[in-house]
C-alpha cells in the first residue's frame, strides 16, 4: 500500500553496460562477488550540479547516471553524531545558521538542506553517515572525505572507520584524510583503505610521499595537466589515482589520457558522456542485502534500468502480460505497451472497497485485492472489507468478485499461480491461500513468514518457491521461500534475499520479466526499475505464473560471561546484584559481549537496580527471571529524584554521550511491586539516553511501570514483549521536555508487543508523552484492563521547555476488555 497510514484501529498524530572493472571483490555472505571499477567519474558530493550536495538525493542521481565513485564529506555534530556536510557552518547549504559543531543531530535534522538548490528539493534533510552507507550499491567506490577539525581528527577517523566496517563497506570505501587521521583509522581497523591527503598537491613530492605511506589512493589537486610519469609510477605501486577537480570536457578527457583514473566532477551527467568516449561504460549498480541470519543467502541484485513513466503511475504493484504491462494504484489500473508507454488509465469501482493492492496477470486476466481505506482522511473500522477481483486485461472490465471479509480485511498483494490464489494480509502477517470450489473460493491454508518482515508488498509463486517483497519491518528486501507441502502455523524461513533499492519510494509490488526468470520489474511510483537477480534463473526454471531506521549490522560481540560463574545463584534468595554487575563489567572490559543468565526455575534476586552505562552490552536469558527483592524500593518516595529511584534494569547514557547497541533478550523481569512500599516511580526496564537499544522477547511481571524508553533515546526497538499486572503504565515512550533538560526521545518502535491482565491499574497500557517524536506502535494489543486506559498520548504541562509530541502512529493495534474512561486519548 502506498498510504501506510491507513491501518485498522489506527491513530495518526501528527540500459547501461559495464566494463573496466578491477578484480577487487566485495565482502559479505551470499552468492556472487562484486568487482570494483578501474576508472570512471567520481561524483563530487554526489550529482552536485543538479542536486543539493552531500544528500541522499544527490547520491541517488549520481548512481542513476552511472558514476563509478561518489565523494562525500563527514564531520561531527555537537552531540558526536556523524553527519554529511562540506562546510564548517550550515549557512550555505541549509536554511540555518551557525557552526555544524554547535548543533546537535536533532537540530541539524530540522534544517532544510535542499531548498537552497531548488524549490523541488525543499524539505531534503542532512543525512548521517549511516544513512548514506546503507543506501549505497555494493560496487561503487566511496570517497569518504573527513572534515578534520583541531583535536578531533583521530576520533573522527576511528569512528568513521568503525561505521564502514559495521556496514561491511571496507571493500569499497576509503578515507580521504591526513596522516594522523589515517594512522588512527588503521589502528582501529587495519583493513581500512586510505587516500593520502597530507600536503595534497599535483607534484612529484606528493606522489613520493603517498607511495611511502602505502595508501590505496591518491587525490591529485590543481594544475591544468597531470604528468603521465607520475601516474605511471603510482600505478606501478598499485595506487589508484583521483584528481580534484574538473568540470570541462576537454580537461576531463585530458586527465584520462594522462593516466588519471577518477576525476572528481560536479557536472556528473555531462562528464559521464566524456568518460564513455574514453571507453568507460556507465556503472550498473549492484546491491546486496546486509541481513545476517543462519541459512539465509544474500545473492546480488543488479539494477539494469530505471524507466520513467511518461503517463500513468505504478504506486502499488505490477503485472506483466504477453502483450501489455499493467500497474495498480490506489483507485486506478494502468495498461501500458511493452515499452511502458501508457495506453489507458481506468478508475475501477467495486462496492464496499476503494483501494487496490499489488496485482497479478494470468492467462488474459488481472487478479487484484481491494480493501476499504479512509474517505476524506477519515477511517471507519466498521467499513472494513476485503474483496478479490478478476479483471479482463484487454479492457480492464471487472468480470467477477469474491468477498473474503470473514477471513481478512486489510488486503495488499494478490497472486494467482494457475491453481491457487494467494492473498497477502497486512494485519496478521500471512499470505492466505485459496482454492476454487466451483465459482467460490475457499481458504485452505496460510503461509506464515517471520514477523520481523512485517507485511508483504508483493508476492509471486514459481517453481515450488514463493517470492515476497517487504519494506516496513526490520527484514527488508525480496525474499525467496521453499513452499511447504502443507500450510499450517509453522513460520517459514526465507532461504535467500535480494536487496532492492528505494530509488523513488519504499518498496512496492514486482513481477518477473516474461522470458527472463532472473529479472524483475519493480514499481516506484512514476518510475519502474528493472533488476537482474543473481541465481534466480536456476531456481525458477522457467517463467513464473505470477508476483525507518537503515539496517546496520552489529559488530560481533566476542565476550560471553555467565552470571553464575561470578557468584549469582538462581534460588530466589541470594542477592545476585553484585555478580550481575561484575559480569557486565567483564563484558565492557572486553569491548562488548553478552551477559548470560542460564535458565532456572527460581529467579535471580536483586536488591537494587541493575545498571548498564556502557555500549555493546547484551543481556540474554531465555528461561531466566530477574526479580526485585522485597522492599528494595522502599522509602524512595520522599526524595522524588532520578537518583533515588530503584528500577530492575536501567540502561543509561548521558545527554551528550548515549549508550549504543545495548540489547535485552529473552528474560522475564519481575518488578515485584506489591512487595514494595513508599516508592517513587520504579520501572521494570528503563532506557535513558540510549541509541540503537533493542528489547526482544521479554516478559515483565508486576511492575509499577513496565518498560520505558525514556529521555534522549533514539532509534530503539521493543519487539515481542509482554507486560502483565502493572499498576501505573505498561509501556512508555517518554521525553523529558517538561523537566528542564529538553531531551527528546525519537524513532522508537514497539512491534508485536502486548499489555494484558492489569486489574489494579488506573493508568495507561501505553503512555506516549513529553516531547517524543516518530513513535510507531505496530501490531500490538491491550487486553483485560478493567480500570485503566489503553493508549494515552499526552504532555504533563509543567514549567519548563515543554515540547509537543509529534508523529505518533498506532498501526494494527487491538484493544479488548478495557474498562477505563478512554481506549485512546490525547491531550
Amino acid at each position: 500500500m502506498t498510504s501506510r497510514r491507513w491501518v485498522a484501529n489506527c491513530v495518526i498524530l501528527t540500459v547501461f553496460c559495464c566494463t573496466g572493472l578491477s578484480p577487487a571483490t566485495g565482502g559479505g555472505p551470499g552468492e556472487g562477488s562484486v568487482t570494483m571499477p578501474d576508472r570512471g567519474i567520481c561524483a563530487h558530493r554526489g550529482a552536485s550540479d543538479t542536486h543539493p550536495e552531500n544528500t541522499i538525493e544527490a547520491f541517488r542521481e549520481a548512481i542513476r547516471l552511472g558514476a563509478q565513485m561518489i565523494e562525500f564529506d563527514v564531520t561531527f555534530s555537537r552531540d558526536g553524531q556523524l553527519v554529511l556536510i562540506h562546510d564548517s557552518t550550515v549557512d550555505r547549504t541549509t536554511n540555518g545558521k551557525g557552526a555544524v559543531s554547535s548543533l546537535t543531530l536533532e537540530e541539524l535534522k530540522k534544517l532544510d538542506a535542499g531548498g537552497w538548490k531548488d524549490k523541488r528539493f525543499a524539505g531534503v534533510r542532512m543525512p548521517t553517515l549511516d544513512e548514506a552507507l546503507a543506501m549505497m550499491p555494493e560496487n561503487i567506490w566511496l570517497n569518504v572525505h573527513l572534515k578534520e577539525t583541531p583535536g578531533q581528527a583521530e576520533k573522527l577517523a576511528g569512528q568513521v572507520a568503525g561505521r564502514i566496517v559495521a556496514h561491511r563497506r571496507q571493500h569499497q570505501a576509503f578515507l580521504a584524510c591526513g596522516a594522523r587521521a589515517a594512522a588512527a583509522a588503521r589502528r582501529a581497523h587495519a583493513e581500512i583503505k586510505i587516500c593520502n591527503m597530507e600536503r595534497q598537491a599535483n607534484s612529484r613530492r606528493y606522489v613520493d610521499e603517498t607511495i611511502a605511506a602505502k595508501t590505496a589512493f591518491i587525490q591529485l589537486l590543481g594544475g591544468a595537466t597531470v604528468d603521465p610519469a607520475h601516474t605511471r609510477l603510482l600505478k606501478q605501486h598499485k595506487i589508484r589515482i583521483n584528481y580534484c577537480c574538473a568540470n570541462e570536457a576537454g580537461k576531463v578527457a585530458g586527465l584520462f589520457a594522462a593516466g588519471v583514473e577518477f576525476p572528481l566532477v560536479d557536472r556528473v551527467g555531462a562528464m559521464i558522456q566524456v568518460a564513455e568516449k574514453q571507453g568507460v561504460a556507465r556503472l550498473l549498480p549492484v546491491f546486496r542485502s546486509r541481513l545476517k541470519q543462519a541459512g539465509l543467502k544474500t545473492p546480488l541484485s543488479t539494477l539494469l534500468e530505471q524507466r520513467s513513466l511518461g503517463g500513468g503511475a505504478a504506486t502499488q504493484g505490477l503485472a506483466l502480460g504477453k502483450t501489455h504491462n499493467f500497474a495498480s494504484n490506489a483507485r486506478t489500473i494502468c495498461r501500458f505497451d511493452k515499452n511502458w508507454k501508457l495506453i489507458e488509465q481506468k478508475t475501477i469501482r467495486i462496492d464496499g472497497v476503494n483501494h487496490f493492492g499489488a496485482i497479478d496477470y494470468h492467462d488474459g486476466f488481472l487478479w487484484a485485492g481491494l480493501l476499504h481505506g479512509p474517505e476524506g482522511g477519515k477511517y471507519d473500522k466498521t467499513l472494513d472489507r476485503g474483496k478479490v477481483a478478476k479483471i479482463r486485461a484487454s479492457d480492464l472490465s471487472v468480470v467477477q468478485t469474491w468477498d473474503i471479509t470473514k477471513d481478512l480485511t486489510w488486503i495488499d498483494p494478490v497472486c494467482f499461480d494457475g491453481t491457487h490464489l494467494w492473498v497477502g494480509d497486512l494485519r496478521d502477517l500471512g499470505i492466505h491461500r485459496y482454492r476454487f470450489d466451483g465459482d467460490e473460493i475457499v481458504r485452505d491454508g496460510v503461509f506464515r513468514y517471520p514477523a520481523a518482515m512485517h507485511f508483504s508488498q508483493g508476492v509471486r509463486v514459481a517453481g515450488g518457491k514463493l517470492y515476497s517483497i517487504h519494506t516496513f519491518g526490520s527484514m527488508d528486501g525480496l525474499f525467496e521461500f521453499d513452499l511447504p507441502k502443507t500450510l499450517d502455523k509453522t513460520v517459514q524461513r526465507p532461504t535467500r534475499v535480494w536487496e532492492i533499492a528505494e530509488t523513488r519510494m519504499h518498496l512496492e509490488g514486482f513481477d518477473f520479466v516474461p522470458g527472463h526468470p532472473d529479472q524483475i520489474w519493480h514499481s516506484q511510483g512514476g518510475q519502474v526499475d528493472r533488476y537482474r537477480l543473481s541465481g534466480a534463473k536456476a531456481v525458477a526454471g522457467g517463467q513464473p505464473q505470477g508476483a525507518l531506521f537503515p539496517v546496520v549490522s552489529r559488530q560481533t560481540s566476542a565476550a560471553r560471561v555467565r552470571v553464575t560463574d561470578l557468584g549469582a545463584v538462581a534460588d530466589g534468595k541470594t542477592d545476585c546484584l553484585a555478580a550481575i554487575h561484575k559480569a557486565i563489567s567483564q563484558v565492557v572490559a572486553a569491548g562488548g559481549g553478552t551477559v548470560v543468565f542460564p535458565p532456572a526455575k527460581q529467579p535471580y534476586l536483586v536488591s537494587g537496580t541493575v545498571v548498564i552505562r556502557s555500549s555493546n552490552v547484551k543481556l540474554s536469558g531465555k528461561g531466566a527471571t530477574i526479580k526485585l527483592a522485597d522492599g528494595a524500593a522502599n522509602g524512595t518516595k520522599a526524595k522524588r529524584t532520578t537518583d533515588s529511584q530503584v528500577h530492575v534494569l536501567w540502561v543509561t547514557g548521558k545527554p551528550n554521550k548515549p549508550v549504543h547497541r545495548v540489547e535485552i533478550r529473552g528474560l522475564t523481569v519481575d518488578a515485584n511491586i506489591y512487595r514494595q512500599d513508599d516508592y517513587y516511580n520504579p520501572r521494570a526496564i528503563v532506557v535513558e539516553h540510549g541509541h540503537l537499544v533493542k528489547v526482544r522477547d521479554v516478559t515483565i511481571l508486576r511492575p509499577f511501570v513496565g518498560l520505558d524508553i525514556g529521555a534522549g533515546s533514539s532509534d530503539c526497538e521493543v519487539r515481542g514483549c509482554v507486560v502483565e499486572d502493572w499498576l501505573e503504565d505498561g509501556f512508555d515512550a517518554s521525553g523529558d521536555a517538561d523537566k528542564g533538560s529538553g531531551a527528546i526521545t525519537t524513532n522508537i518502535r514497539f512491534i508485536d508487543c502486548h499489555a494484558r491482565n492489569a486489574p489494579k491499574s488506573t493508568g495507561n497500557a501505553w503512555e506516549i508523552e513529553d516531547g517524543v517524536r516518530h513513535i510507531r506502535v505496530v501490531d500490538c494489543s491491550v487486553t483485560n484492563v478493567p480500570r485503566g486506559n489503553a493508549f494515552g498520548l499526552r504532555n504533563h504541562w509543567k514549567d519548563g521547555p515543554v515540547d509537543i509530541s509529534r508523529d505518533i502512529q498506532l498501526r494494527g493495534v487491538r484493544i479488548e476488555k478495557v474498562g477505563g474512561k478512554y481506549g485512546i486519548y490525547s491531550h
